[in-house]
């Protein structure tokens, strides 16, 4: 929304000061991702990403820019991982370059939660679906506020429900919901009925702040304000 629009060319510098503050109240804000990579070790995991195998529990987790967060980190059901590079030809494009995703973990089920979220913010998500000259099927439900579920049945490197592209962005791929009550965003991946799953990697990052009702409140008071003060 732009402040001449509103105020037209006779807005006081007060009224349009004002009105920039409660503007900024709502704004969205982006936020650095935060990679979790399931292959075997560090050396095989994305600049500023977490490198998981087992079963821990992470909190506070920094964004693959190192700036640290409040998000916490579970995973159950990773029982094994393999080693395998993922060809660069299917790797999207990213700020931070994903070459070094490579490995899987292996499992007929996965439950993986992203917890302490700002429950009045939406989130982008990812789950990297890879295994080297074999097929394998990830039954995926991804739980928030509301629940995206999709499969990937393949051989290839898949993003999500799309197979990868060196020539398409990761945010192309990016699926987007909010947390649930809790403030937590929840992976269930399991087995499909011929296939085991095999997963190489999650992100998550916050995508927008929604104004909350407190906020959506000031702001309507104050443009009354602004109202009122014209008016007299």
């Amino acid at each position: 929304m732009k402040i001449s629009a509103f105020f037209g060319r006779s807005a006081s510098l007060t009224d349009r000061l004002l009105l920039a503050v409660l503007l900024s109240a709502s704004a969205a804000v982006d936020a650095g991702l935060i990679g979790i990579d399931l292959g075997p070790g560090p050396a095989n995991a994305p600049s500023g990403w977490h490198s998981v195998s087992g079963n821990p529990t992470l909190g506070d987790l920094t964004d693959e820019n190192g700036v640290p967060t409040t998000v916490d980190f579970s995973i159950s059901g990773n029982n094994a991982v393999t080693g395998a590079p993922v060809p660069l030809g299917v790797i999207p494009m990213h700020s931070n370059p994903l070459d070094e995703i490579g490995g899987y973990a292996n499992s007929d089920s996965i439950t993986a939660v992203f917890s302490d979220l700002a429950i009045t913010s939406s989130y982008d998500v990812w789950v990297f679906g890879w295994r080297a000259g074999a097929d394998y099927q990830n039954a995926i439900d991804v739980i928030g506020a509301s629940t995206i579920s999709f499969t990937q049945f393949s051989s290839d490197f898949f993003v999500n429900d799309e197979a990868g592209a060196s020539n398409r962005t990761l945010d192309s791929y990016a699926l987007t919901l909010s947390p649930d009550a809790l403030g937590q965003i929840t992976f269930e991946i399991d087995r499909g009925p011929d296939f085991p799953v095999r997963i190489a990697a999650l992100a998550i990052r916050e995508v927008s702040s929604v104004a909350a009702p407190t906020t959506l409140a000031l702001l309507g008071l104050g443009l009354a304000g602004i109202g009122y003060r014209r008016l007299k």
